[in-house]
């Protein structure tokens, strides 16, 4: 289960609970910023969460326990712009 939390506005938290994988342990956000790839090292996969419409986009084998660092950018080149996603805490 992953919970997205928008805190944009403080005085009305959003908080949206997807539903994933289980093990879900280490991820980083894609280059554009808006995907958020998920390891679920026990069963050897990974999980794509799309934080601007939050909710679940795929799960794929990895062949091999997946362990990305945290913070890691997949991708060619890490997007600097923050605006271009909403203010968002992930809780795996």
């Amino acid at each position: 289960m992953v919970w997205l939390v928008d805190y944009s506005d403080l005085n009305n938290l959003s908080m949206t609970q997807i539903a994933a994988e289980r093990f879900l342990h280490d991820g980083g956000f894609d280059a554009t910023g808006r995907y958020l790839l998920i390891a679920a090292n026990m069963r050897d996969q990974m999980v794509v969460i799309d934080t601007k419409e939050r909710k679940f986009v795929t799960k794929f084998e990895t062949g091999t326990k997946p362990h990305p660092r945290p913070r890691s950018q997949l991708g060619s080149t890490p997007s600097t712009d923050r605006s271009a996603r909403p203010p968002t805490w992930v809780r795996a």
